[in-house]
């Protein structure tokens, strides 16, 4: 074998190697890596004390965004999926980034429906600090597979950022999220 037949070689197994994951991950609507992008709505709640008094402010953005995740089902017809999922979102409001990472687990109501629920970490760019907000995200939702590659997905998220603590106040926000989005199945 020459050296140039070698080299042509390396792709075609490299190639071959990542096509065979994706062939395994063929089985079912919900199984294997996905990526999507989403549109929404996103509100922001914040309240605290002043030495003014009592304050609270609601702010509410559109959002648009990314989504990349990977699922697989649990045992064969059990009907259970989990995944992992990290998103981007930006509000329109403000020029604000909210960056998220969640654990998946639901339950296929169909052969093209899943319901499912979300726990995970999400991060709020500024929103008016000078300090970005961070927390906890719990949710869930609906997806619909139009195609073994297509689905369809309505999703919300609630987002507890906690308090900030300032020197002449404390402020305590937390958010919601409601969205759709288009997935494609790798």
């Amino acid at each position: 074998m020459t050296e140039k037949s070698r080299t042509s070689l390396i792709p075609a197994i490299a190639m071959a190697g990542l096509m065979i994951p994706a062939q395994a991950w063929a089985a079912d609507e919900f199984d294997g890596p996905y990526g999507g992008i989403s549109a929404g709505a996103g509100i922001v709640k914040q309240d605290g004390a002043l030495f003014a008094g009592p304050f609270e402010n609601t702010s509410t953005a559109l959002s648009i965004g990314g989504i990349l995740g990977v699922r697989t089902s649990l045992g064969n017809d059990s009907g259970f999926v989990i995944g992992v999922e990290g998103d981007v979102n930006y509000y329109s409001s403000g020029s604000d980034w909210r960056y998220g990472v969640y654990g998946i687990a639901g339950f296929k109501v169909s052969d093209s429906g899943l319901l499912y629920v979300r726990g995970g970490y999400s991060k709020l760019d500024g929103f008016g600090f000078d300090e970005d907000l961070d927390g906890l995200v719990f949710g869930g939702g609906y997806e619909f597979a139009f195609s073994k590659s297509l689905n369809l997905r309505f999703d919300y998220k609630n987002m507890d950022y906690g308090n900030v603590n300032f020197p002449d106040n404390i402020v305590n926000s937390n958010g919601h999220e409601i969205s759709a989005a288009v997935i494609y199945k790798f």
